[in-house]
């Protein structure tokens, strides 16, 4: 019953917005004139209508009709009708939508009609509210059989609770006219996976593109160039609204100077607008990593606009409407004293999760410096600063996913150059709350020589993680993955063999597609390309109840 910005409306309300003439003119309304002598002429009064569609019309809810003469008007006049949208329940958000005139009435009910009501809307009374965590899904309701289709049916906190994981298919070519390609991002729409990967001739030119793939990843659109200019472009991040794909992406346009530019693509992987320049500053602006909130999207990148005058790199962001246009101007989310690198971001109702690299102290013989992972957290305007928390030392190129009530933070050790040459034997993770409250740390994985690269993907109150690993010197890099608590990071599942293969595989991503299956999209360094495959989810068959 409440209406869009706070009004009450009660019915049909009348607001007249014109009156016709009294037909005196002069004076107190009186036209004196020369009909003779000493006489009077009174002017008819002027019509301010004859027809409905003389009066104005811009808005469907406020019809205008006009009225013919009354008691309080002399003249025909425009009347205002406003549409009245009270459906009379306490619950509900009514609206009149000014293109079409209809009401429309969010909140409250049950919506999906499962038998059980959803949240209450944002400031009506608890009273309003039930127990449906998504009252848009007739499958999901407390109680409810949980099935591999990668959501929390039964509304207790885990996503295809008890499912167990295997490899589908063989990986196939997500760019199989590449010379060389580079793994870009990854998303499902609800029907295909989007993907971005970056092109490298022969030549060296780097170009990204975007094209669509199916649950197997045979590519069913596309490619199509993310950039609508042929210079070197890196593709970057991808994410969705699940009735567009959101591209960032690093362009060396500007006298090859990279800048990040963002565009949308719909699902017959077509661009829906022109290129979107996000930044514009010296230096270089690289890595961009892209989210989606309900108001529109996020995008955070490494900027090097201080460098030029000795300044350190810093962490940036913007707000994008959902028509993938800047809302808003560039915010510098790291502090002055942080030379910050390798973003990645992560979103919850409330906040934006950010992670990166600062550069740390020097290391005890002087060679180089200790690159320290941290995190901070804001509201979806990008202000409300959380503070850095340090996560750990000597980290690199941290990765982030919300789940269903924390932010999971993991990052590999060492490198392959400098005095911490070779990667270190376990990932190191870091499970934080909205403001960063570090609620448990430490390795969360074992047994390897080397590990390195991360993927995370949520499975509400658990997260699934792979990565790149040596099992032991002979053996190249493979796919591992394994299933850790979101809360403590024990390992629930353990570790198993993604992707086996003679040559050496790393930089994996990943994200939850149909049917509970995980999409995984990886490079192959040894062939310099990108492959895709899926892992398929199998829960255990559902035991009849004991009668007796």
């Amino acid at each position: 019953m409440r209406s869009e910005g706070g009004a009450l409306l009660a019915g049909a309300v009348l607001v007249v917005i014109a009156c016709g003439r009294t037909g005196l003119n002069g004076g107190e309304g009186a036209s004196h004139g020369g009909g003779g002598e000493g006489g009077v002429v009174v002017e008819p009064p002027v019509d301010e209508c004859a027809v409905d569609s003389d009066c104005p019309r811009d808005d469907a809810c406020s019809p205008a009709v006009c009225r013919p003469p009354d008691d309080e008007h002399e003249a025909r006049y425009c009347e205002i009708r406003v549409v009245g949208c009270d459906d009379g329940d306490p619950c509900t958000s009514d609206r009149c939508d000014p293109d079409s005139g209809r009401c429309e009435h969010e909140g409250g009910g049950d919506k999906d009609h499962d038998g059980y009501r959803g949240k209450p809307l944002e400031g009506m009374p608890a009273s309003c509210g039930g127990t449906d965590c998504d009252d848009d899904d007739a499958l999901v309701f407390p109680g409810a059989q949980e099935i591999c289709d990668g959501k929390d049916n039964d509304c207790n906190g885990a996503v295809d609770e008890g499912a167990t994981y295997r490899t589908l298919a063989q990986p196939v070519l997500v760019a199989p006219s590449s010379f060389q390609s580079l793994r870009g991002g990854l998303a499902f729409d609800g029907t295909s996976y989007g993907v971005t990967y970056t092109d490298v001739s022969s030549s060296g030119h780097k170009r990204a593109y975007f094209e669509l793939l199916n649950v197997d990843g045979a590519i069913v659109s596309g490619p199509s160039p993310v950039s609508e200019i042929n210079a070197d472009t890196f593709a970057g991040s991808l994410a969705t609204s699940g009735r567009a794909f959101f591209a960032a992406w690093a362009d060396a346009r500007q006298a090859g100077g990279y800048e990040i530019y963002g565009t949308r693509f719909n699902q017959k992987a077509e661009k829906l607008e022109a290129d979107q320049r996000l930044t514009d500053a010296p230096g270089y602006s690289l890595n961009p990593s892209a989210s989606f909130v309900k108001t529109g999207y996020r995008v955070v990148w490494e900027d090097r606009r201080f460098t030029i005058s000795g300044g350190p790199d810093a962490i940036y962001g913007r707000k994008l409407g959902l028509d993938g246009h800047a809302d808003g101007d560039e915010v510098r989310l790291t502090g002055d004293d942080e030379d910050a690198d390798f973003p990645d971001s992560a979103v919850s109702e409330t906040r934006l999760g950010v992670t990166y690299v600062v550069t740390g102290p020097l290391r005890p013989d002087g060679s180089d410096t200790v690159p320290i992972v941290r995190f901070r957290s804001f509201d979806h305007a990008l202000a409300d600063d959380s503070g850095h928390v340090d996560l750990g030392n000597d980290g690199q190129e941290p990765a982030i996913v919300r789940t269903k009530d924390t932010f999971v933070v993991a990052w590999h050790t060492g490198g392959e150059t400098g005095a911490g040459a070779g990667w270190g034997p376990v990932l190191q993770g870091a499970a934080l709350d909205d403001r960063g409250l570090v609620l448990a740390a430490g390795p969360i994985t074992m047994g390897d020589v080397n590990a390195k690269d991360r993927a995370l993907v949520s499975l509400g109150d658990r997260v699934l993680v792979i990565w790149s690993a040596k099992p032991d010197d002979p053996t190249p890099y493979q796919l591992y993955f394994e299933i850790i608590s979101a809360r403590d990071l024990s390992v629930i599942v353990p570790r198993q063999l993604l992707v086996s293969s003679t040559s050496r595989l790393s930089e994996p991503i990943a994200t939850l597609g149909p049917t509970g299956d995980i999409g995984v999209m990886f490079k192959d360094d040894t062939l310099d390309q990108v492959y895709f495959t899926h892992l398929g989810c199998t829960l255990p068959p559902v035991r009849p109840a004991d009668n007796r």
